[in-house]
């Protein structure tokens, strides 16, 4: 199976500027990759450049609703992933 990435970074992503350094993800990443003519969604999700941390910005916005400990489990997660992997 050919493995396709979707996924580039960007500072500013169809006139909206990007608030951090990150990849396009989910669905705005397919769209862009295979030149969509949809609408893009309102909300961009976006995977940091931050060594996986999320930013103060993100943990008070985005994911505010997470407790420390989900937030860490997260960025423990990412860090297996995409850095260690």
């Amino acid at each position: 199976m050919k493995n396709t990435r979707y996924s580039r970074e960007i500072p500013v992503f169809h006139g909206r500027t990007s608030p951090e350094t990150g990849n396009i993800a989910g669905y705005a990443a397919i769209i862009d990759a295979l030149e969509l003519p949809v609408p893009l969604p309102h909300t961009l999700a976006l995977i940091s450049k931050k060594n996986g941390q999320l930013s103060q910005r993100a943990r008070t916005k985005e994911f505010s609703a997470l407790t420390e400990k989900e937030v860490t489990d997260i960025e423990n997660i990412y860090r297996e992933i995409f850095l260690e992997g």
